[in-house]
């Protein structure tokens, strides 16, 4: 999702562009980025590799840290998550454990930088959307596709920033050439804050429907998501999920914008945002 953009905006800087992915996805060359299959091609095969950009889950970094310093990469930009800090103290055991995972895989991430003399700059999304490919509008859309209406746990006041990918593929471009951010981390937030019920009334309108909410018991809710997870679509909700309808996920981008010129568009959904099966 962030990958396909930030390709997108390297390739009009210049730059030798080596693209590494579990699964194919271009014709090697023809778009100015030489493509590779990461089980193929190891990045120490590639040399004077220079920048580096790891948009997997932060905690896969680790796997290619002796491929990256063999391949002489001097700085790496990875992303991973506000969830290190908003899932902290979650009442889900699984969204604890992936925060303690993305916290520990940072500290990892830079012990290695520190020691081999890598600068390392690492940036903390909120929620990404964009192109149809994120899980929460996704899950969303498909939702209120199949049963008509959304279920709410409470007023589902929570607040969230989501952030487009576009927006955060820029932030990458800027991590990797700005010379005075080497060991910094920033939160990247949406430029808009809204409760979690406005952002679904919004999935809903993008895709032509009206709005349409049932409130639930917090039993009956929780019963209800055991039941979903049955559904391989929605395998991966969580009881988690329905209790942070009404805790904030926000955070303070000030310093990314004052330091990256990190400058967040305004929380729209277009047709292009939309899954695919949704599309109008």
């Amino acid at each position: 999702m962030v990958g396909a953009h930030l390709l997108q905006q390297l390739r009009v800087s210049g730059c030798e562009i080596h693209a590494f992915s579990r699964s194919y996805h271009g014709t090697s060359g023809t778009d100015g980025v030489t493509w590779h299959r990461c089980h193929d091609v190891p990045l120490s095969d590639i040399t004077n590799l220079k920048l580096c950009v790891c948009a997997t889950p932060i905690w896969v970094l680790p796997d290619y840290f002796s491929q990256l310093i063999a391949a002489g990469v001097r700085r790496v930009v990875a992303l991973s998550s506000t969830s290190v800090f908003t899932k902290q103290n979650s009442l889900d055991t699984s969204e604890r454990l992936l925060s303690n995972k993305i916290r520990d895989a940072e500290n990892n991430f830079k012990q290695w930088a520190q020691f081999y003399g890598v600068e390392w700059v690492i940036l903390r999304p909120t929620m990404i959307y964009g192109s149809g490919a994120d899980k929460v509008i996704t899950g969303i859309t498909n939702f209120i596709k199949h049963f008509g209406f959304f279920p709410l746990y409470g007023q589902a006041s929570g607040l969230r920033q989501p952030v487009h990918a576009v927006d955060v593929a820029r932030a990458c471009v800027s991590a990797l050439h700005h010379k005075d951010v080497k060991g910094m981390d920033f939160n990247l937030s949406g430029v808009e804050t809204m409760t979690y019920k406005e952002l679904v009334s919004m999935v809903f309108l993008a895709n032509g429907l009206k709005p349409r909410f049932v409130a639930f018991p917090a039993f009956i809710f929780c019963l209800g998501f055991c039941v979903l997870r049955f559904l391989p679509r929605y395998h991966d909700w969580t009881r988690g999920m329905a209790l942070r309808m009404n805790q904030d996920q926000i955070c303070d981008h000030s310093e990314a914008s004052s330091v990256l010129g990190f400058r967040p568009q305004g929380f729209k959904l277009e047709n292009i945002d939309l899954p695919a099966e949704a599309k109008r």
